[in-house]
């Protein structure tokens, strides 16, 4: 029953992506009042994995409330978000971990995922290409860029008013 060793097994399971059994181990260490923040981001991680989405958020959210500009806890809730569907809230967190860290490439990755599937193409074309001045040889963003840029065309083509044919 020592908090630390249930902990530990539950970091080793997790690295080899047992998610069920990473919980339980995890679970059983905040039972015995092993609490800190990394301990909760875990969980979460590991229940986001098995798509308990709610559970996950919720120990996402004591992780946060711990360590309010913790990057990593704020990119993952907004992980979690976007795969709830939850896209605007998903942009939330992502602007705020980008208050701390502006030129994360991985979060203003994420952050563009979020905006593309909103619709938002002007946003999500700025989003990648600052993640490009950043990291020239970020091939995501570049195949995300050249999508967006196909989905730009064909809204342009689309829009065109088409000509009456004549009867």
């Amino acid at each position: 029953s020592n908090p630390v060793r249930y902990e530990t097994l539950g970091d080793i399971l997790m690295r080899r992506k047992r998610w069920e059994d990473a919980e339980r181990y995890l679970m059983a260490a905040v039972k015995l009042e092993l609490v800190y923040p990394e301990l909760y981001a875990q969980l979460g991680k590991s229940l986001f994995a098995q798509k308990k989405l709610d559970k996950a958020a919720r120990f996402i959210a004591k992780a946060l409330a711990a360590e309010p500009d913790n990057t990593s806890f704020l990119n993952s809730m907004g992980i979690c978000m976007k795969e709830a569907g939850k896209l605007e809230e998903a942009i939330g967190y992502y602007n705020q971990a980008l208050k701390f860290r502006p030129q994360d490439v991985k979060i203003l990755f994420n952050k563009a995922l979020c905006l593309l599937q909103t619709g938002e193409l002007e946003r999500t074309r700025k989003t990648l290409l600052q993640i490009l001045k950043v990291e020239p040889t970020y091939e995501k963003a570049r195949l995300k860029l050249a999508e967006v840029e196909r989905l730009e065309r064909d809204n342009v083509v689309s829009s065109k008013p088409r000509s009456a044919k004549q009867t």
